[in-house]
């Protein structure tokens, strides 16, 4: 296939994986009272989408998908199950400075739903990735990271950033 067909395709899983848990009250990754947290940096609101919409989702997935998984599947002979769920809440872990602005446990527990999101994300990513026999399909990523770019796209235009919702829900 294309790989504009693979990029749609995930464009088209991240949007409705957006879709679902914003409806499922646990799995909110909409707060509107805390935003989608970015470190201040000297950075205008196009270079910030810039960085969450287009440069972050592959590097991500490059990073998750397609080297730890990898890694833990062929270096280390792990189950495929095991070593997705292991990349995928270490994508939650990763994510934790993202949405709580902190390392503390209060702020950690405010967002802990939004945690778990990315946890359920990072498992999907890994089954977009895979083949029907177990190993990765690197061509895969753009599926994968088609989903990661369309979910913090719309992250992005409906939370916003710093806590200004560019499309409000109300």
């Amino acid at each position: 296939r294309a790989w504009w067909v693979h990029l749609l395709f995930g464009a088209a899983v991240g949007a409705g994986f957006f879709f679902l848990v914003s409806v499922l009250p646990s799995f909110s990754i909409l707060q509107p009272q805390q935003g989608f947290f970015i470190p201040s940096m000297p950075l205008a609101t196009t270079m910030q989408w810039a960085v969450v919409g287009g440069i972050a989702p592959p590097t991500e997935e490059i990073f998750f998908r397609g080297g730890l998984l990898s890694v833990l599947i062929f270096a280390f002979s792990i189950p495929f199950w095991i070593a997705n769920l292991v990349q995928a809440v270490s994508f939650a872990a990763y994510h934790t400075y993202t949405y709580a602005g902190s390392l503390n446990l209060q702020s950690i527990e405010t967002v802990s739903g939004a945690l778990l999101t990315a946890a359920l994300f990072g498992f999907i990513a890994g089954y977009l990735v895979k083949n029907r026999d177990g190993t990765i399909n690197l061509k895969k990523l753009l599926v994968s990271g088609g989903a990661h770019g369309s979910l913090n796209i719309l992250i992005i235009a409906l939370v916003g950033v710093g806590g200004n919702a560019i499309i409000s829900l109300v």
